[in-house]
């Protein structure tokens, strides 16, 4: 028989006080790639008119092809978003590195120059391994999700009533 241990394990996980939950809620912001929602009124503006262009381009008027319209719009700014996320964290290691020569550089001849030396920082600088690692998973997801939404419009494209197809080849054809 096995003896049940006498203290009681809390319910509640995570943080307790304020300020810990706080803390705790700006966790999915870390690398602002969980975020929902936009991060700013520009990228707000970028899937309106991302959303409307493929709303064009798939012709899409019927409430399921809208859906996956919002899907592929949503999913393609949350890739470029990746993509600014990146280039920020290699921008910021150049800076650290170039920083960090300009502080080691010394009046010595011998050694490289301060140019070489600076070009040497600046190539070999990286971020966080562990922070590109996980936007390479992110990437690699919404690349997926991206085909398999890709995949679902163009069933739905097959799938219309041939008087649906002639109401689409008449609106292209419309000056």
């Amino acid at each position: 028989m096995i003896a049940k241990s006498s203290s009681k394990k809390s319910a509640q996980t995570g943080p307790k006080t304020s300020a810990g939950k706080a803390v705790s809620a700006m966790n999915a912001v870390k690398l602002g790639i969980h975020i929902t929602g936009w991060l700013d009124e520009h990228e707000h503006s970028e899937y309106s008119i991302l959303f409307e262009q493929l709303t064009k381009e798939y012709n899409a008027n019927t409430p399921t092809m809208l859906i996956q319209i919002e899907r592929m719009a949503s999913t393609m700014i949350k890739m470029r978003r990746l993509q600014k996320i990146e280039a920020a964290l290699f921008l910021r290691a150049r800076q650290i590195a170039n920083r960090f020569s300009q502080e080691r550089s010394s009046p010595s001849t011998t050694g490289p120059s301060d140019h070489q030396l600076s070009a040497l920082t600046e190539f070999a600088a990286l971020p966080d391994m562990d922070k590109l690692a996980t936007l390479q998973r992110y990437q690699t997801s919404l690349d997926r999700q991206l085909s398999k939404i890709i995949g679902e419009i163009r069933v739905l494209s097959m799938t219309r009533s041939p008087s649906q197809n002639a109401i689409q080849h008449a609106q292209q054809n419309t000056p």
